[in-house]
């Protein structure tokens, strides 16, 4: 029968990502973002039926990710916000609680017990500093998020993309980590897989799992991980890697370039 047009709505500012987005029983709500963040709700006829506006204004909308009836909005401009917004009551959202932290996440994701991974930069309260951050948020408590670690990785960054993220088992996840420096006056690059566990509330570095190496002249930017069992593999353009995630080493290798 096809995709029949029904109706349609605006709203104000610009949706950053599909996390930016969902829809909760016969509401659909969206965050954006302008000159400051929003977030919109949308009855089942495309027609606002609550809102919350000027939320950090003057700052950018770094990640969003709804989550049941709360959305976890993290803005930037040289901390991190991490607001918790309540949308219970759909006609009414409303912010319960807010963190500011150095650096900040560009993607958060949800592991259960009031806990979520926000994958970002790290910094001081004067703004970023080339280093790559993953932080451990309890937001049990929606008026007082905390964050319980952080592991900070200088001179790197880690790709933020959800695709990029592997969840290994529910205390354990990986995650792609570019490292960049200065070696002889030539800028290198080094790409690995992270992995990391959550032990009391705590995280934990399991394993760093290196890509096979590039010429210094050229780099396949992307690159991934993917795991078996207690196999894990690094992937990029000139092959794949398996090590042993008990023992961390390398089990073999096999080259395409």
């Amino acid at each position: 029968e096809g995709v029949i047009y029904n109706t349609d709505a605006r709203v104000g500012g610009r949706c950053i990502n599909q996390f930016s987005m969902d829809k909760n029983g016969e509401y659909f709500r969206i965050a954006t973002c302008d000159t400051a963040s929003m977030v919109y709700v949308l009855d089942k006829d495309m027609k606002i039926v609550g809102h919350l506006e000027n939320i950090a204004p003057g700052e950018d909308m770094n990640a969003a990710s709804f989550m049941g009836n709360t959305l976890y909005l993290v803005t930037f401009f040289q901390t991190d916000p991490l607001f918790v917004v309540d949308i219970t009551d759909p006609t009414a959202p409303v912010v319960k609680g807010e963190l500011k932290i150095p650096g900040f996440s560009s993607y958060l994701h949800p592991i259960g017990n009031g806990l979520v991974i926000g994958v970002g930069e790290g910094g001081s309260m004067n703004g970023t500093d080339g280093s790559a951050k993953v932080s451990l948020f309890d937001v049990s408590d929606p008026y007082n998020p905390t964050e319980l670690d952080s592991y900070v990785v200088p001179d790197a960054y880690f790709n933020a993309s959800h695709k990029a993220f592997m969840t290994i088992d529910s205390d354990t996840f990986a995650l792609c980590l570019t490292k960049y420096g200065y070696h002889n006056n030539e800028y290198i690059e080094e790409a690995e897989i992270v992995a990391f566990d959550i032990e009391d509330k705590k995280i934990k570095l399991q394993g760093e799992y290196d890509t096979i190496p590039q010429p210094s002249d050229y780099y396949y930017w992307d690159f991934r991980g993917a795991f078996i069992d207690t196999t894990i593999f690094t992937l990029n353009g000139y092959g794949i890697r398996a090590y042993d995630m008990i023992t961390k080493k390398l089990s073999g290798e096999v080259k395409i370039k």
